[in-house]
């Protein structure tokens, strides 16, 4: 009777189960660093798109200092409603 070649199978057997397990770190460090590599790009990408408004959104009109009282009004209403509008898209955008 001839007997099974127990030590070229379990050579066998741990080779492909270490295989297995570094296949699958590699996957899961790959799929981390994919994730992480989309996030970063896409919130540079927002934070660049919106760095006009962002350092400072009352300078976003630019007007000089010789404006009457009444047009300073009117310019801070219209930039009180550009930061209104620009919050919500912001929040929307990085969540």
């Amino acid at each position: 009777m001839v007997e099974p070649p127990v030590r070229r199978n379990t050579i066998l057997l741990s080779a492909s189960l270490a295989a297995n397990s570094a296949m699958l770190q590699l996957s899961a460090a790959v799929a981390t660093l994919t994730v992480v590599l989309v996030v970063g790009c896409y919130l540079g990408l927002a934070l660049w798109c919106l760095r006009a408004v962002l350092p400072h959104p009352a300078s976003t009109i630019a007007t000089t200092a010789e404006l009457p009282a009444a047009w300073r009004q009117i310019i801070m209403a219209d930039q009180k409603l550009v930061v209104a509008m620009t919050c919500p898209r912001v929040s929307m955008v990085i969540m």
